[in-house]
C-alpha cells in the first residue's frame, strides 16, 4: 500500500550496506522512519532530496517493520540556513527538539506547520540572537502542545490571574505578588517578560535583551526538568 504527502526532512543515518534511514515529519502521517533502498549509492535518485533540511514531496510503501520511500522531490530549499553556520546550528536544534519530543506516526498538523514556520523564519533572519530566541520560542510552544508547559495565566498557589510577578520552578509556574513568598527562589518576571511567556506566537518582534535572556533561561531550565530525553544540541553556543 502506497501513501504520499509533504514532509520536512529531519535526519538520515546508515542502515544496511547501501541503504539508509531517513526520518521525516509529515503533516498527514507524523514523524516517520523510511528506508531508502540503495540511497548510499552515488547514482541514487532518491537520496538527493533526503540529504539536507528540505521540504519535500514523497511517496512511500508500507512495510512489515519499516516503510520504504519510493519517490522524493524537493519542494522548498532553505538556502540561507545551508549557507549560514549559526542559522544551520539553530535549524538543527529545532530538528533535534522535534526528533526527541515527538512520537513516531503521531500526526499533528499544528506541530508540522509550526516547525515549517520556524525553519522559514530562520531562513529569513539576519540576526543570530533573534534566531536563538526563535529556537526557544519553538521549544516553549511545543512543550505546551505536548501538555508539559508551566502555568502562566494564573497563580499556581491561589489561582488568581492578577498581579502575577514571579516564576517558580518548584511550584510549576507563575506566582502572584501575594504568594511570591511561598518560594524564595522564584524568578522576578517583568510584565514584558510575562508577555513573552504567555504569548502563543512564535515571534512578535521582541527586542529587550534582558527579557529575551530571562525567557530563554526559563524555557531552557523548564525543558531540562520536564523532558525525558535531553536536547543535547541546546548546550551548543548557549
Amino acid at each position: 500500500m502506497l501513501y504520499s504527502g509533504q514532509a520536512i526532512v529531519l535526519k538520515r543515518r546508515a542502515f544496511k550496506e547501501n541503504d539508509f534511514l531517513a526520518t521525516i515529519l509529515s503533516k498527514e502521517h507524523g514523524k516517520i522512519d523510511l528506508v531508502v533502498k540503495s540511497g548510499a549509492k552515488i547514482t541514487s535518485k532518491l537520496a538527493g532530496p533526503l540529504s539536507g533540511i528540505y521540504l519535500i514531496e514523497f511517496t512511500a510503501a508500507r512495510g512489515r517493520e519499516l516503510d520504504r520511500i519510493t519517490f522524493s522531490s524537493i519542494i522548498e530549499r532553505f538556502d540561507s540556513i545551508e549557507s549560514n553556520w549559526e542559522a544551520r546550528i539553530q535549524a538543527l536544534q529545532i530538528i533535534e527538539i522535534i526528533d526527541r519530543l515527538i512520537s513516531e506516526k503521531s500526526a499533528d498538523p499544528e506541530i508540522y506547520n509550526q516547525t515549517l514556520e520556524a525553519l522559514r523564519a530562520l531562513n529569513n533572519l539576519k540576526n543570530e540572537k533573534v534566531g536563538k530566541l526563535l529556537v526557544y520560542r519553538f521549544l516553549w510552544l511545543l512543550l505546551y502542545k505536548l501538555g508539559t508547559g508551566p502555568e502562566i495565566k494564573s497563580c499556581v498557589n491561589c489561582k488568581s490571574g492578577e498581579n502575577l510577578s514571579h516564576f517558580s520552578f518548584s511550584h510549576g509556574g507563575m506566582l502572584c505578588a501575594d504568594c511570591r513568598q511561598t518560594d524564595s527562589t522564584a524568578e522576578n518576571i517583568p510584565n514584558a517578560a510575562l508577555a513573552m511567556l504567555s504569548s502563543s506566537k512564535l515571534s512578535n518582534g521582541w527586542t529587550s535583551a534582558n527579557d529575551i535572556s530571562l525567557f530563554i533561561k526559563i524555557a531552557r531550565l523548564w525543558s531540562e526538568q520536564h523532558t525525558h530525553r535531553p536536547i543535547k544540541s541546546l548546550n551548543f553556543n548557549q
